[in-house]
């Protein structure tokens, strides 16, 4: 009796330490997340893929925690855009959280004189996570990237 009480001491602390239960985070191919809400979501500009040295001038995020990330936008006369980012660590997603909502707040500032009709796009954004991945899409259509974003992290 007291072996079975030790058994299931111990297996009640391995669930509790994450040894059951809840699956790891899964992986996710950014590139094809990036892709597909740029074709499945209708824009009015086009989108252009930045380069790194854009990416990181743009997003202000430090290099050092990123894995991997593209992002697309447009050429200036929407505020639509998509950021797909592979984070070295999950622990890092918060920071990359706080530079795109600083980013989608830049872009209000701008855009609520330059072109207010772009604004409620901005309102609306959508910026997901899981594990070490985050994404942000600026679109007109916001309940589709969202739909997008969700079949890919559950």
């Amino acid at each position: 009796m007291k072996k079975v009480a030790v058994a299931i001491v111990t297996l009640i602390l391995l669930c509790l330490m994450g040894g059951c239960g809840g699956s790891p985070a899964k992986e996710v191919d950014i590139n094809k997340v990036a892709e597909d809400l740029k074709t499945q979501i209708t824009y009015k500009d086009d989108l252009a893929k930045l380069t790194d040295e854009m990416f990181d001038s743009v997003y202000k995020i430090d290099r050092s925690l990123i894995k991997q990330a593209v992002a697309f936008t447009s050429s200036g006369a929407t505020a639509e855009e998509i950021v797909a980012i592979e984070l070295n660590k999950s622990d890092d997603v918060k920071t990359a959280e706080t530079a795109l909502k600083e980013r989608i707040k830049y872009q209000k500032d701008g855009y609520s004189d330059y072109g207010p009709e772009e604004v409620p796009k901005l309102d609306n954004a959508v910026i997901k996570s899981s594990g070490n991945y985050i994404f942000m899409s600026v679109s007109d259509d916001h309940a589709k990237a969202a739909e997008i974003l969700n079949s890919y992290l559950g």
